[in-house]
């Protein structure tokens, strides 16, 4: 079964919308519908690593934050040099 949702638009939103959909070879009702089940597959993979990150804060599995900052910085580092390299 399906439903209909009226949203409302600017003029640009919407024209940005059916360039996207174009684009993708689908009608603007698909590429919103593949957009919000995007959507929602990706707020419940964050919100499961977030609840993966409470539950080990709750066993005690902490990170120093010196050790954390170490890493980072080893990151930007290691970014730095292949935008040099």
């Amino acid at each position: 079964m399906t439903v209909q949702l009226i949203i409302d638009l600017t003029e640009d939103q919407k024209a940005r919308l059916e360039a996207l959909a174009t684009f993708k070879q689908v009608s603007v009702s698909q590429y919103l519908v593949d957009l919000a089940e995007y959507n929602a597959r990706r707020d419940a993979e964050f919100r499961a690593l977030v609840q993966e990150g409470i539950d080990e804060a709750d066993r005690g599995e902490l990170i120093d934050h010196a050790d954390v900052m170490a890493e980072v910085e080893a990151l930007i580092a290691a970014s730095e040099a292949r935008k040099v390299g």
